[in-house]
């Protein structure tokens, strides 16, 4: 499995409002970098349906990379 950050966002029990709420882990470091690179593309491209793989897998990379990155 690929390291992914752990949790971006995560949430112990009692956090919010309603103190019974179950934990949350929320999505991993990985996505919200992907997400975030994802972000930067969008408008400054017309969406390409061809481009969707290339985009995706491009994001992943740069999440990636910043993860290595912020092991040092």
């Amino acid at each position: 499995m690929k390291e992914d950050g752990g949790p971006a966002f995560p949430r112990p029990c009692g956090t919010n409002s309603f103190a019974d709420s179950p934990a949350s882990l929320g999505m991993s470091l990985r996505d919200w970098f992907a997400g975030m690179c994802l972000a930067l593309y969008m408008p400054n491209h017309v969406w390409d349906k061809s481009l969707t793989q290339y985009i995706a897998e491009s994001c992943y990379r740069q999440a990636d990379a910043m993860l290595k990155e912020r092991e040092k």
